[in-house]
């Protein structure tokens, strides 16, 4: 049970990306909402700047969810598929901007948001991390997801931006910049990506004759968890939350698996809320 004052530490929130992983975020949000645990500072990657985002603009847990069971619907994801007819990328990422704007508001602008918010991306032409904390939220979020292959990199202001996890995908060390005293991270990347299996056919699609989509994700994602490792023993957090998904659910084609993806962050956090209420001073 929660004092009912709020802790004198300024309180960060880190999200990791993750693709359909990263709902999980929503999990963790509602137990620390539920608990009356006060975020000032947000910094978030991929989909960690989604949530990110919506919890900087003020909207609640359950509309979240709301928003994350209805993109969980084979007809709504098939509406994000535009493709985008070059060598660059998948996707033009039309739709799903669309589909983020109506969340998060075309023109809405970081000073705007009720939470200090900073989003990670890459710039391709510097090589270097590239983080918003001003300008045109919506443009900075479609930069942070824009996973190289799969989307086009965004142009902001003449850059080519793609997804922040390329050098950080669990930005700790921005959420601190920001002002954070006391920083909960939430990792939906670490696992035994070695171990992984699926029998997703969104996440097996040939693309050549050796290497399957589901083995270059593998890759790829060992090496962001492996990164992440290396970087939190520079930056360690004060809590670190990472929810047990299964082996199934990946980035990609996990999104019909919402529910369990925002019931394992659900389950992490609170197995992990004793302690941050005792660490904040906020139990009785």
């Amino acid at each position: 049970m929660t004092s009912g004052h709020r802790p004198t530490q300024k309180i960060g929130l880190a999200l990791s990306g993750g693709g359909a992983r990263g709902l999980a975020h929503i999990g963790v949000y509602k137990v620390l909402d539920d608990a009356g645990i006060p975020i000032d500072y947000i910094s978030g990657t991929s989909m960690g700047a989604i949530i990110g985002a919506c919890i900087a603009r003020g909207i609640r847990p359950a509309e979240i969810n709301a928003i994350a069971q209805k993109f969980s619907k084979t007809r709504q994801l098939i509406r994000m598929v535009d493709l985008a007819g070059g060598r660059r990328g998948l996707l033009s990422g039309k739709h799903v901007r669309a589909f983020l704007a109506d969340i998060l508001g075309v023109d809405t602008d970081f000073k705007q948001l009720q939470i200090p918010l900073s989003v990670c991306s890459v710039d391709l032409d510097q090589g270097i991390e590239k983080v918003f904390t001003k300008g045109n939220v919506l443009d900075a979020v479609m930069a942070s997801i824009a996973v190289p292959g799969i989307f086009v990199p965004q142009v902001v202001n003449n850059h080519q931006l793609v997804d922040g996890g390329v050098k950080n995908n669990l930005p700790v060390d921005h959420v601190r910049e920001m002002g954070a005293e006391f920083i909960l991270a939430v990792d939906v990347m670490r696992h035994d990506f070695s171990k992984m299996t699926t029998g997703n056919r969104m996440e097996s699609i040939t693309i050549t004759p050796t290497a399957s989509f589901q083995e270059i994700y593998r890759y790829v994602a060992m090496m962001i968890s492996e990164q992440t490792r290396l970087r939190l023993l520079l930056e360690p957090p004060d809590f670190v939350i990472e929810p047990d998904l299964p082996n199934d659910l990946l980035s990609f084609g996990g999104f019909s698996q919402a529910d369990q993806a925002i019931m394992a962050g659900e389950s992490a956090a609170r197995q992990s809320l004793p302690d941050i209420l005792t660490a904040l001073k906020m139990t009785e």
